[in-house]
């Protein structure tokens, strides 16, 4: 499951980029805006260092404003990817039929030995 969403997360970020670099034919909703997310300056300071994180209010997972902007966010996402749909797709069965499928855990070394779940 977490390879699956790692695949998807990867395929999305690169289609994600070809979709800003150029335009492609057919591309529907390309006057749709992308989110803005509010600008909220919080100042963080560790061992005498200040900073500050201009969207540390993105942190919050239980506020409405979050999910609102992540909402806002996947719709946009939605919205200009879907006509890559179909290409999606088919990259994400080449990659998983390039994958040996089992139920075997990540081998982790122990002392001299490696182990691992079935």
């Amino acid at each position: 499951m977490k390879l699956r969403l790692l695949t998807l997360l990867l395929i999305c970020g690169a289609l994600t980029t070809a979709c800003v670099t150029r335009e492609p034919e057919g591309r529907p909703n390309t006057n749709m805006q992308p989110p803005v997310a509010t600008v909220t300056p919080h100042q963080l300071e560790i061992h005498g260092d200040v900073r500050v994180d201009d969207y540390y209010w993105l942190r919050d997972r239980e506020d409405p404003a979050v999910i609102a902007y992540l909402e806002a966010e996947n719709e946009y996402t939605h919205a200009v990817l879907a006509h890559t749909e179909g290409l999606q797709e088919s990259l994400y069965q080449e990659i998983v039929g390039r994958i040996k499928q089992d139920d075997d855990s990540v081998p982790y070394k122990k002392e001299k030995y490696f182990y691992y779940r079935r």
